[in-house]
């Protein structure tokens, strides 16, 4: 099951690529994010294939731990990609995410974005599998929402950004 959703932004694609690639700064962001532990590359400024933290984030009101690996980026045609797989501790049945996140221009209307983030999400027990099979449509849904929120906080920090930079 794979959920889309997006918002635009009020910021360019490199603004946006800028809150997006700083990993660091999450907490500071994304309200549900509580803190990050980078895992890899001890240069704080490295945003690459195979980069890995650990992000800790409150969700119903319990913290979860995800480890996020950076699978693929892309710069295209004016805009970025990135790939991140998103694993969870065995208290969530080993569920596994894939997520996606798409900056592109907003079609002539310089200095403006489109931030598109995708996400599939798959258990691993089979148990859950099962579970997934019949409900898998709703429970992603349920994800709908606070994904989207989340990419508009990205939207107000970038957009900030931009707003500075000028």
């Amino acid at each position: 099951v794979i959920v889309s959703v997006a918002t635009e932004v009020d910021a360019s694609c490199d603004r946006v690529w800028e809150v997006i690639s700083d990993i660091e700064s999450a907490p500071l962001v994304i309200s549900s994010v509580v803190s990050v532990e980078r895992l890899s590359d001890s240069d704080k400024k490295v945003f690459k294939e195979g980069t890995r933290w650990k992000e800790i984030r409150t969700y119903e009101g319990k913290h979860v731990t995800q480890i996020k690996t950076v699978t693929s980026i892309r710069k295209e045609s004016g805009g970025y990609s990135v790939g991140i797989n998103v694993g969870y501790p065995a208290e969530y049945k080993d569920y596994t995410n894939t997520s996606t996140l798409e900056i592109r221009p907003l079609d002539g209307q310089k200095g403006k974005s489109l931030l598109i983030g995708s996400f599939g999400i798959m258990p691993g027990d089979w148990k859950s599998r099962i579970v997934f099979c019949l409900l898998g449509r709703r429970i992603a849904k349920q994800g709908e929402v606070p994904f989207l929120a989340e990419l508009n906080e990205i939207a107000v920090a970038a957009t900030r950004k931009e707003s500075h930079a000028e």
